[in-house]
């Protein structure tokens, strides 16, 4: 009989995030911060995010060490962000190194370019088709920051 040689093979996604560290299941989003030092921030689908899911967020952040991250942006379908999440998102950026905002829709892909082009965050973003080509730019480019 031959030998049992099961090999667990891992997605390159899964190899760039890493270990998963922190967790956080809010009411309106998923945060999970991994080794690597990305945040996985996913707005769960249908939902809103408004200024105090923004403040719930941060003091969360605040919480476990107030660092900085490199921010993995998904939104779910149907999700969006009010004026003021984005505004502070935008000024308050204390936690983020970078933004990897992945876009689903030509919706998600209009919002997230109006975000770019006239909020005008401070810390680099942007915007990739997949998980996957938006963790490898965090991880190529701002690795070295965290």
């Amino acid at each position: 009989m031959g030998e049992n040689t099961a090999i667990q093979e891992k997605s390159t996604l899964s190899l760039l995030l890493g270990e998963v560290v922190h967790f956080r299941n809010l009411p309106k989003m998923n945060l999970t911060i991994y080794d690597s030092g990305i945040l996985h921030f996913y707005i769960k689908d249908g939902e809103i995010l408004n200024d105090d899911d923004y403040s719930e967020m941060s003091n969360w952040l605040k919480s476990i060490g107030n660092k900085k991250y490199l921010f993995l942006v998904e939104a779910g379908l149907k999700s969006e962000l009010n004026d003021d999440f984005i505004k502070s998102s935008a000024e308050d950026n204390v936690h983020t190194i970078a933004d990897a905002v992945i876009i689903k829709s030509m919706a998600q892909r209009i919002i997230a370019n109006f975000y770019i082009k006239f909020n005008k965050p401070v810390n680099p973003t942007q915007i990739f088709p997949d998980a996957e080509s938006a963790a490898f730019w965090l991880m190529s480019n701002f690795a070295r920051f965290n």
